[in-house]
């Protein structure tokens, strides 16, 4: 096989884990991504009770718990941001507090996604560090799109964003990297 025969190849090959890694956690995204509601638990419920902090509407414990508390957060936020107050995380709410855009058919969580798995898997867990190689992954992946950079960054990427979901801190500061990066490129 000659050496433009290989290279071609290589394209194919990264192309092709660029898709199966889109594929996969889109998919896994746009089930995490449905509404979530009083009952529900687990890591996107923990990052919205942190961006609900941040904004002021919630007081309560961070603990991945969508309970009471939780609710009447979603309601306050859904109020103050003129939405419908549902006490329910919706499609509309979760794009308000940055987690979800349909505007974007998606992207925007997909990418939150994969880059919350990207830096969880590649620091030692501390939300400054967090947001430090977000915004550092973001500005060095350039004209890449984000799933090519870290899979040429860290090729054992895809296995590990597949089988585990990345923490509220890590979504936090994915979100928080992303919106900064979107703020820096509109300028």
């Amino acid at each position: 096989m000659n050496e433009k025969t290989r290279k071609r190849w290589r394209l194919v090959a990264l192309l092709t884990a660029d898709l199966i890694l889109l594929i996969l956690i889109s998919t896994c995204v746009s089930l995490r991504a449905q509404a979530v509601r009083l009952g529900d638990s687990g890591e996107r419920v923990a990052a919205i009770q942190r961006i609900l902090s941040r904004f002021g509407a919630y007081q309560g414990e961070i603990n991945g718990r969508f309970d009471l508390a939780t609710r009447r957060g979603i309601k306050a936020f859904q109020r103050k941001n003129g939405l419908n107050v549902s006490g329910e995380a919706d499609g509309e709410t979760l794009k308000a507090l940055g987690i979800d855009s349909k505007s974007d058919g998606g992207l925007f969580s997909v990418q939150a996604e994969i880059l919350a798995a990207f830096i969880q898997k590649n620091t030692g867990g501390s939300y400054p560090e967090m947001l430090s190689l977000a915004l550092k992954t973001l500005s060095e992946a350039g004209n890449l799109t984000l799933c090519r950079y870290i899979i040429n960054t860290d090729p054992e990427f895809v296995g590990y964003a597949v089988s585990s979901e990345p923490s509220s801190d890590a979504f936090s500061a994915a979100i928080q990297a992303i919106n900064i990066d979107m703020l820096s490129k509109a300028r």
